[in-house]
């Protein structure tokens, strides 16, 4: 099970933020499907995971998620990636006005799966250095 899972998962990624054809990753997502990204709410459901990734597209052009480790054992997955982008647009998720930096942030992915669909994901990204790239600082 796991080199197919683990070749689904690569295309899906692939497919979503690299192509586009998003439709690729939520087609891996169980019904209940959970994404956790502390410090922030948790996403439920797809349609939530799915206006998520709308507002990225929004508000980053040239998305590159680049994969650099991606280990299944039993029903988990475990992937490090670095996600860049291009900051041109501007989303309710991120209400301030495009820069036109290049940005990148790194991060690990925790995939917890069942009958090879993704039931959650927990998320642990560098947002404090992303949101310092874009000017974002807090005190």
């Amino acid at each position: 099970m796991s080199e197919n899972i683990k070749e689904k998962l690569w295309h899906a990624f692939d497919e979503g933020w690299n192509k586009g054809h998003t439709d690729a990753m939520y087609a891996l997502c169980a019904q209940g499907f959970v994404h956790h990204r502390p410090p922030f709410p948790d996403l439920v459901g797809v349609q939530a995971e799915k206006l998520d990734i709308e507002n990225s597209f929004k508000t980053f052009s040239n998305i590159r998620f680049i994969i650099h480790e991606l280990a299944i054992v039993d029903d988990t997955a475990v992937i490090r990636w670095t996600w860049q982008a291009k900051h041109t647009g501007q989303s309710d998720d991120l209400p301030i006005p495009p820069s036109g930096k290049d940005v990148s942030m790194k991060g690990c992915s925790i995939l917890h799966l069942n009958d090879s669909k993704i039931i959650d994901e927990w998320e642990f990204g560098d947002y404090l250095g992303f949101y310092t790239q874009l000017g974002i600082t807090w005190l």
